[in-house]
């Protein structure tokens, strides 16, 4: 039940937590105006005695219902839910900033590439809505939010019961499945294997680069009205007629 304000600040970021367990952050709004850094970031860098690859810290903790907006950002990087560790849960919280949710830069959530386990990579992400471009993090379930921008899945994501019906959603990573989502353009790239995409998504355009067809498409023979494009498998590449 706050209020956080970051103006002009030469690019800090607004709510910061790092090393944080078992947190709840409720009720609040988060804004930045101009020239800032990122609103609400959990983080593992600048934590005394902790390497930034420790995938032991920020772990269950609880986004509610918070407000987060950017307004005429200047220069810099400013994110609207920057995510690292694991177990946490984003719920119905309202997002509106150009890059509105990613994980952090290297770290197991996001793009580095480790031996972890599965248990140490998973958040939930429910009930958002989301203006702005979406980063999911690996092995996380995406359910019940409304995107009004770009969606990007990673690998081993479950999304479902979405509507997406204005967004771009791209699968990047291997082993995602997706069910009963409302989407404007699915896009699942060529490393994205074992891709599951369910017969009951209401999609509007399906690009799959996938030539050695590792895409599974369930398509319900009574659905196919639901797609502009009658293939179980496609290998159409963007541009094509």
């Amino acid at each position: 039940n706050s209020n956080f304000l970051t103006k002009n600040n030469t690019g800090c970021s607004n709510l910061v937590l790092a090393y944080a367990n078992n947190c709840t952050i409720e009720n609040n709004t988060i804004t930045g105006i101009g020239k800032v850094g990122n609103l609400l970031y959990t983080t593992t860098y600048n934590t005394a005695g902790v390497n930034d690859m420790d995938t032991s810290i920020n772990q269950y903790n609880y986004f509610h219902n918070n407000r987060i907006y950017a307004y005429n950002i200047t220069g810099g990087v400013c994110i609207g839910v920057v995510v690292s560790g694991h177990n946490n849960t984003y719920e119905g919280n309202n997002v509106s900033s150009t890059s509105a949710f990613s994980g952090q830069w290297i770290s197991p959530t996001a793009t580095y590439e480790g031996n972890f386990s599965d248990a140490y990579e998973g958040n939930l992400y429910i009930g958002n809505e989301v203006y702005g471009s979406f980063t999911g993090t690996k092995n996380s379930t995406i359910t019940g939010n409304i995107f009004h921008s770009s969606v990007s899945l990673p690998e081993r994501c479950i999304f479902k019961n979405n509507n997406a019906e204005n967004s771009t959603v791209t699968v990047t990573g291997p082993n995602c499945d997706l069910c009963n989502n409302s989407m404007n353009i699915l896009k699942v790239n060529n490393n994205a294997v074992n891709t599951r995409v369910c017969w009951d998504n209401d999609i509007l355009l399906i690009n799959i680069i996938d030539p050695a067809g590792n895409v599974v498409m369930y398509v319900h023979p009574f659905s196919l009205n639901k797609l502009n494009k009658q293939n179980n498998k496609l290998t159409k590449t963007e541009g094509e007629p």
